[in-house]
């Protein structure tokens, strides 16, 4: 306890950036935040990278981000403008059929869509697969998108592991297909035989 609490007093370094405890009830009361400038009275002005849970995540964070800085605003990016840059990122580079495939795939995925991409977390994108109405292949095409939002990601340095490699998908159903019969190939066999 008395180690906590000497770490919670240590001054960050000048320039480093800090992590504070927002007042009231939140889910996430950290703010781990950045000095960016200063206004005419003199007074800080911050650009905030997140908000955690503990003060501890919110350390990690900031050195991470003073490690390798990443911009700012890519950290803040949702999910739904990484899946837009994304996606014209790709403009030349996949199919319209594949552009028809991801879109599909993302609106199933609106629960998420404003939450910051950075913050959202396996669980979160297994919920989407598991509430999603549909059938196994769209499950397994909304896990499919989010493996190529994750590798976006990690190009932006906005998260540094793959998230969806914890999610999984329901197995797609025996087929009820029969396979074709030789008759049924070449029809002129089954003639020739009578």
């Amino acid at each position: 306890m008395r180690d906590e609490k000497e770490n919670n007093n240590m001054k960050n370094p000048n320039g480093y950036g800090s992590v504070v405890k927002l007042s009231g009830n939140r889910r996430r009361p950290y703010a781990v935040r950045k000095t960016i400038g200063f206004n005419e009275k003199g007074h800080p002005i911050y650009k905030f990278l997140a908000y955690t849970e503990t003060r501890r995540e919110g350390l990690l964070i900031l050195a991470k981000y003073n490690s390798s800085p990443y911009s700012i605003s890519d950290l803040n990016i949702t999910t739904g403008e990484l899946f837009e840059r994304y996606m014209t990122m790709q403009e030349q580079r996949v199919t319209k059929a594949q552009k028809g495939a991801l879109r599909a795939a993302y609106r199933h995925c609106t629960d998420v869509a404003d939450t910051p991409y950075a913050q959202l977390n396996s669980m979160m994108i297994q919920n989407v697969i598991d509430t999603c109405t549909r059938g196994a292949s769209t499950k397994a095409s909304i896990k499919n998108l989010f493996r190529h939002l994750d590798r976006f990601a990690m190009e932006m340095n906005i998260i540094t592991r793959e998230r969806c490699l914890m999610v999984t998908t329901p197995p797609l159903p025996d087929s009820t297909r029969r396979p074709f019969t030789e008759e049924d190939l070449n029809p002129q066999i089954s003639i020739i035989k009578y």
